[in-house]
């Protein structure tokens, strides 16, 4: 019971998020996030026809390199919830928006080395 809740919160805005893009306006969702959708259109050089196809994961991530310039996999993850980034960012592509990426390292908390992507907006 409480999962369809969640659900229904979820999709109620969605679809706000659906009505108010189609009218370039500000879109707010839970935990705060506020996203003006004509200045991410704008910013990403992105046509009217991208943005329709555009998900509402796609858009969390775009606003999320417009405020911060960047975005790794545990942003994504902490920040917005979206597990696998890598997979929408190919999708963005393939839709035709433009980013530039770098290999990053850093030693994690058992003292081994890891390295993972940082994606930000092509220049």
């Amino acid at each position: 019971r409480r999962l369809d809740e969640d659900f229904r919160k979820e999709l109620s805005a969605r679809e706000t998020v659906v009505r108010l893009r189609r009218r370039g306006q500000r879109t707010d969702v839970k935990g705060g996030l506020t996203m003006n959708i004509a200045d991410i259109q704008r910013h990403f050089n992105l046509t009217d026809r991208q943005m329709q196809k555009l998900t509402f994961q796609h858009m969390m991530i775009l606003w999320f390199i417009y405020q911060a310039g960047s975005i790794t996999p545990m942003d994504a993850f902490n920040e917005l919830g979206i597990t696998k980034l890598a997979t929408r960012i190919s999708e963005m592509r393939v839709i035709g928006v433009e980013f530039s990426q770098v290999y990053e390292g850093r030693t994690n908390r058992f003292g081994k080395k890891v390295r993972f992507m940082r994606y930000r907006k092509a220049a």
